[in-house]
Parts: structure tokens; sequence; C-alpha cells
């Protein structure tokens, strides 16, 4: 299971460095991938607390400032960004894909 995500995770980051390919550097698409992954991420995180509120039937998740919510998103985006850049793990799955075999194949 826990391969499962994290071959997911190296998808997201692929699909979206792929996507985000232009004439920028590949350490600016790698950024601009890692953004967008701490935003789903974070979206995903709003979304769990949205409904713990709605179950427990409180209203404390109105109550959240919005520098909490900035500082959260900063730090998904410091840890992902040294999960998949620092230590080069997604930018090496990536360049797995480009010499497998069949590089449209995602999941094994």
């Amino acid at each position: 299971m826990l391969r499962f995500f994290k071959e997911l995770y190296l998808t997201a980051f692929t699909i979206f460095f792929r996507f985000c390919n232009g004439a920028w550097s590949p350490e600016t698409n790698a950024g601009k991938s890692v953004t967008v992954i701490a935003l789903i991420e974070e979206a995903f995180i709003l979304g769990v607390v949205s409904w713990l509120d709605v179950l427990v039937g409180t209203k404390s998740f109105l109550n959240i400032p919005k520098w909490v919510i900035a500082v959260a998103f900063l730090a998904l985006w410091v840890a992902n960004q040294y999960l998949l850049v620092v230590l080069g793990q997604a930018l090496a799955s990536n360049v797995s894909l480009l010499i497998s075999r069949n590089p449209k194949r995602f999941f094994c």
C-alpha cells in the first residue's frame, strides 16, 4: 500500500513536471510541480478538517487564521521540495520513466 502511494506521488510529480515543461529550466519546472502538489495536499487537508467539523458539529474550521493556512502550505512545500527535488527521487523516477521500454505506462 505504501508503495502505491509513493508511485502515485512520484507519478503526479512527473505529470506536472512534463505539463509545466516549456522554455523554463528543469529546476523551475520542478519548483512549479512541487507547488501544484503542495496545493493539492493543502486542499485535501482543509477538506478533511472541514469534514471533521461537520461530523463533530463544531465551527472551528471557520476560525482558522489565514496565516496558519499559509504556514501549513509553506511547511508542505518545503517538505515536498526536500523529498522530491533535493533528494532527487522524483527526478530519478522521471529519468527512469524516459529510459523504460514503455514510457506511457505509469503504474506497474
